[in-house]
């Protein structure tokens, strides 16, 4: 039975780039932003996966990305709680609240 028949929609299919217009796109980016758009497109790597790259994922001699982390987007408003913090609150001349 189609999904449609079953009332399961599915979202249009994205349009894919032409490589043309990949090449335009890294064109008109500064170049900070470049190997991004390279690797998103080129290398199929989502948002998430993008996002969570370092430095040390980068092997430029074997010429490879390692994937092995991925960051999720949060909703407006929410956000690590004080208990999250990986480093101290600093109050505006920038001492820990720790130290007083």
């Amino acid at each position: 039975m189609p999904d449609q028949e079953r009332g399961v929609e599915r979202p249009e299919e994205r349009r894919v780039l032409t490589v043309a217009e990949v090449f335009a796109l890294v064109a008109a980016v500064p170049p900070r932003f470049r190997a991004l758009v390279l690797l998103a497109t080129c290398g199929s790597m989502r948002w998430g996966e993008l996002a969570a790259l370092r430095r040390n994922n980068l092997d430029l001699e074997a010429r490879a990305v390692k994937i092995d982390a991925s960051v999720s987007e949060m909703k407006i408003g929410e956000g690590p709680g004080p208990e999250d913090r990986r480093c101290p609150r600093r109050d505006r001349q920038g001492r820990s609240q720790a130290q007083g």
